[in-house]
């Protein structure tokens, strides 16, 4: 939390430093940068995607291709939860993003698991 003071001129780069160290605002600084960081990321692969297909298709590819990033393996059933799609219409995402280059496939039919891989 930052202090107040009646003369701003006693507010120095330290002090400011200080104060963040107590009141912890130098870790949610650092938390909104990661985020930001992540958001910017999402974005540049969604406009990737998007000269390949459509607005809304390129935008639940782009969340696939987040979660492939944050995970060693993902399969069809952490695409199910987390867009909220059929098995069948996850496995089609992930094939398709699998031709794009973006993921690489390992094993076979139901037990197959996917890597990031761009």
């Amino acid at each position: 939390m930052l202090e107040l003071y009646d003369n701003p001129e006693e507010l120095t780069f330290n002090d400011a430093d200080e104060s963040e160290k107590k009141s912890g605002n130098g870790e949610n600084i650092r938390k909104n940068n990661s985020l930001t960081e992540k958001m910017s990321e999402k974005m540049a692969i969604q406009q990737e995607l998007s000269g390949k297909m459509s607005g809304k298709m390129s935008g639940k590819m782009s969340e696939i291709v987040m979660m492939s990033k944050s995970q060693e393996y993902i399969s069809a059933y952490d695409v199910v939860s987390l867009l909220s799609v059929d098995e069948r219409q996850a496995r089609r995402y992930l094939n398709r993003l699998v031709e794009l280059g973006y993921l690489k496939a390992e094993g076979v039919t139901k037990n197959k698991k996917y890597k990031y891989w761009k």
